[in-house]
Parts: C-alpha cells; structure tokens; sequence
C-alpha cells in the first residue's frame, strides 16, 4: 500500500526595513502583524506567536503583503523541534532559498543578505524555482 504525505508548515512574512533589523512579521493565518525592533525581537515574538498558529498548508504568495524596505522574506516552518526551528526561507528581492535547521542558521541567513556580502551565505542558495 502507498503512503500518502500531507505536508503542513506554518508561514511567516517578514519585512525588514533598516540594517538595525526594525521591521514586522505576519505569521499567516493569525492575520495580524507585529512590529520589531531587532532580530532577538523577532525570534522571540514570533516563537510566542507560532504557539497560537496551527500548522496549515497555506498558499502565502508574496504580492498579498508588503515588502520590506530594506528585505522582504518568506519562511516556511516545516518543523519546531528542540527549542529551535527547521524549515525554508525564501528571499523575495534575491529571488533564492535555502533550508536552514536552526533559529540560529535562519538568523545568519537573513543577516547576509541585509548586510551584503559581508557573511556571503546567500551566495550558496538555490535559485528559487518560478512557480506558473
């Protein structure tokens, strides 16, 4: 007999709008949006926020919210597993993603691509695939 796989996530929307990482989040399917001021402000508020959200398969698109002034991104929490997030990023203006498997590593990844090639990261990601 097949296995059937149903693949549920829960998705955030960041905007990112300076280097000093002040901007807002909307985790879709709360519909509401939280002001940041920098990226530990994220990571916690989001975490608090995601408790609340059950995991969906939505179908976040990009054009529905808007975009940082600095970056806009796309995270796909697929799993939240010892104290930490694994999942895909998807970096709008860069049009690349990547898999990362800690908050840690998220963090690092959207911390190259606000500050350039300073970190070089994003460099290493895939080209995100152009959906029709």
């Amino acid at each position: 007999m097949a296995r059937t796989y149903s693949m549920t996530y829960q998705t955030i929307w960041l905007c990112v709008d300076d280097e000093g990482f002040s901007g807002s989040f909307t985790i879709i399917g709360q519909n509401q949006s939280r002001d940041i001021s920098s990226l530990a402000d994220f990571l916690l508020s989001a975490d608090e926020m995601l408790d609340a959200t059950p995991y969906s398969a939505d179908a976040a698109r990009p054009e529905d919210f808007r975009e940082g002034v600095l970056a806009s991104f796309l995270i796909r929490i697929l799993r939240r597993e010892h104290q930490s997030w694994q999942g895909i990023v998807r970096w709008i203006e860069g049009r690349q993603e990547q898999c990362f498997r800690s908050a840690l590593e998220l963090a690092n990844l959207i911390d190259s691509a606000i500050h350039g090639d300073r970190c070089n990261r994003f460099r290493r990601m895939k080209p995100a695939r152009r959906r029709v």
